[in-house]
C-alpha cells in the first residue's frame, strides 16, 4: 500500500501562497507559505484502477533566500473525506509518524522578479522525507507574490 501512495506521490500537486518577505523595502528575502491559501494534494490508487485525491489539512513552511523550499507536512491532518479511512491511512500508511517533509529549490530570483499580485506555476524535483525514507517526487507548486505593507508605501524597486 505504501508503495502505490508513493508512486501516487510523484503527481503531487503543492498550492503554495505566500508573503515576499522584505529586510529594508527594497529586496525579496524569502517567501513564507501562507497555510491559510495552501493545499498539499496527493492521489492514491486503490484496487489498480480507481484514483482518489486526498489533501492535508495542516502544512508550514517557505522558500529561503536561496531557493530551498521546505514544506513540513502533518500527517496527522490527512483529509481523504472519510473519517475511518484517515484513520487507516495514520495507521498502517503513515505507521503513527507524525511529520513528513517536502523538500526541493527554485529559482529565487526568477520568483523575486515576479510583479506583485503575480502568480506562477513552478515545476519542481522534490524529495518527500518519510518514515526514514528520501523519495524523489515530481510536484507543482502555486506562487503568489504578495506584499504586505509595513508602512503607508509600497516597496522600491
Amino acid at each position: 500500500m505504501l508503495n502505490k501512495v508513493m508512486r501516487a506521490a510523484a503527481i503531487a500537486a503543492v498550492t503554495l501562497s505566500g508573503h515576499a518577505a522584505t529586510a529594508d523595502g527594497h529586496a525579496s528575502i524569502s517567501w513564507t507559505l501562507d497555510a491559510s491559501a495552501s493545499k498539499l494534494a496527493f492521489g492514491s490508487v486503490k484496487k489498480d484502477s480507481v484514483g482518489e485525491v486526498h489533501s492535508f489539512e495542516t502544512i508550514s513552511g517557505g522558500v529561503s533566500a536561496q531557493g530551498a523550499v521546505a514544506i513540513e507536512i502533518d500527517l496527522t491532518s490527512v483529509q481523504t473525506n472519510i473519517d475511518i479511512r484517515n484513520e487507516r491511512f495514520g495507521e498502517f500508511v503513515f505507521k503513527g509518524a507524525p511529520k513528513a517533509t517536502l523538500n526541493a529549490e527554485v529559482d529565487i530570483a526568477e520568483m523575486s522578479a515576479m510583479a506583485v499580485g503575480a502568480s506562477d506555476v513552478i515545476d519542481v524535483e522534490a524529495v518527500l522525507s518519510f518514515l526514514g525514507a528520501d523519495i524523489e517526487v515530481e510536484a507543482e507548486m502555486f506562487a503568489l507574490r504578495v506584499w504586505i505593507p509595513k508602512s503607508s508605501s509600497p516597496p522600491m524597486t
